[in-house]
């Protein structure tokens, strides 16, 4: 038996066994409420055992969110919420909608809410842009895909314009609120944050004290406005380069990409920089901005201490967590480690099932990476990984070869701990490697689930470990027979 760290109870949101739902709408946020129901023998976490005629008999109930909404936009989340990774803060989003909630005039509440969820899709379709481009770089060390570069090219001018996108949305907020009272006419009529941040220059006093520091010289948007004016109005090229290892890009100007050639005497010369660092600065310092005018608004409608601090309103959605790996982003140094995650990306398919399973540093992306680097290989093969509707991870298969021996690996979120529901799942995964052609198998999980009839011993084969890191460490002991169980006795 291998386990490592502690057993914990189901986390709400992942129960195991799906059997009886029901759904539960309201007009901003909806629940799932789902049973439990467990019949002899046990049946696998992805079929619940509904041929079994035994008496079922109930286990436990969980009620959570559904998680993720996939195209969600603003969730109205109750106080205390615990945010996931599917969800993130807009503090302008949150403090509009308080605004809204605090108005008697209509009319003018759905303006401010309309501005907050017009905020929130740009925020929403930068997640999906971030997804994208961090699976892509991932991908990048595979030769095959240098077809992918001209896909690249059009997030990234994508990308520039949906930052800017967010800050003239941004424009409409300063002038609704930072105009002196009574005097709210002086403030120039403009949709553009270029525009209005030069007129700000020129006339801070025309503004409320608290809206003065959009007058300022803002470097990063002099940047994000310069590539986006070169790309969108000015007919320049976007260039993305790999060196199968990073994404770098330039913008060059029209005409300009045949005379690219050696001891051409109008040879231009880009100015090349790391793709996804640039876009990660652009994108925290439209967040951070709008902190800051959103922490302005509090100012100037007096809104509580309790108000200013409880989040009311997040953006949720089934790419959102790309938003949390692109803050963490950290520029690749090792390439070994990101040859074998490209075998891995590639094997699950696309962007949305690497970020369930955590990529870049994740759980499963952390145990997938040592595991390989540990056996000094990539996995022959991957499989695209079973999800429940819960959103845990059921069912993931790594084929490795040690020596000549292959052995298949099974990864989920969560074991029963219950000697029937272990054996009918270990029988099942000795069944798929068959069909492998491997000579034995591994079970790895995250968590071991108590039940009223628990397994004394668990299984040689079977890992709990409460790190990636921790269990891949473990089942390299396993594999490659250095486990203090598998050798021989020391002699006297």
């Amino acid at each position: 038996m291998f386990v490592e760290g502690f057993e914990k109870e189901a986390e709400p949101r992942t129960p195991l066994i799906q059997q009886r739902s029901s759904i539960h709408l309201s007009r901003e946020s909806y629940q799932f409420v789902h049973v439990i129901i467990v019949r002899r023998p046990w049946a696998t976490v992805y079929d619940a055992g509904d041929e079994c005629d035994a008496k079922p008999r109930l286990l436990w109930v969980f009620s959570y969110d559904v998680s993720p909404r996939a195209l969600s936009s603003l969730v109205r989340v109750e106080p205390g919420y615990d945010l996931s990774d599917y969800d993130f803060k807009l503090s302008l989003s949150n403090v509009l909608m308080s605004v809204a909630a605090a108005r008697t005039n209509e009319s003018e509440a759905l303006e401010l809410k309309e501005l907050a969820h017009s905020f929130a899709h740009d925020g929403l379709n930068l997640a999906v842009l971030a997804a994208r481009m961090l699976w892509h770089e991932g991908i990048t060390p595979d030769e095959s895909r240098s077809s992918d570069l001209p896909v690249i090219s059009v997030d990234t001018q994508c990308f520039f314009v949906t930052l800017q996108t967010a800050c003239d949305i941004m424009v409409q907020v300063i002038r609704r609120f930072g105009g002196l009272p009574g005097k709210s006419g002086q403030v120039k009529r403009t949709d553009s944050f270029h525009s209005f941040n030069e007129w700000a220059k020129k006339n801070p006093q025309r503004l409320r004290q608290e809206f003065r520091f959009v007058g300022e010289d803002l470097p990063w948007f002099n940047t994000l406005n310069a590539l986006r004016t070169a790309l969108v109005h000015r007919g320049g090229d976007s260039l993305v380069y790999t060196d199968r290892f990073r994404l770098s890009m330039a913008v060059v100007p029209f005409g300009r990409l045949g005379t690219r050639r050696h001891g051409d005497t109008d040879n231009y010369r880009a100015r090349v920089r790391p793709l996804i660092p640039l876009l990660r600065e652009q994108t925290r310092s439209v967040f951070r901005f709008s902190d800051q005018l959103a922490a302005a608004v509090r100012s100037v409608e007096n809104l509580g201490r309790e108000t200013q601090t409880a989040v009311s309103h997040v953006i949720s959605g089934i790419y959102v967590p790309a938003l949390h790996q692109m803050e963490k982003y950290k520029e690749p140094t090792d390439r070994a480690a990101a040859k074998i995650a490209a075998v891995g990306l590639l094997g699950v398919c696309d962007c949305l099932n690497a970020l369930r399973l955590g990529y870049p540093d994740g759980y499963w992306w952390k145990f997938f990476i040592t595991l390989s680097l540990g056996l000094k290989a990539a996995p022959e093969y991957v499989s695209v990984p079973g999800f429940n509707p819960g959103g845990a991870l059921i069912e993931w298969y790594l084929l490795f070869r040690v020596g000549d021996d292959v052995t298949t690996i099974c990864a989920r979120d969560a074991i029963l701990d219950a000697p029937d529901w272990i054996q009918h799942v270990l029988q099942d995964l000795n069944r798929r490697s068959l069909v492998f052609e491997a000579r034995s198998n591994i079970l790895v999980a995250r968590s071991l689930l108590k039940t009223e009839n628990r397994v004394q011993d668990l299984p040689e084969n079977v890992i709990v470990g409460s790190d990636g890191e921790s269990a891949a460490q473990l089942a390299i002991q396993y594999l490659t027979g250095t486990h203090p169980k598998n050798l021989p006795p020391t002699s006297p």
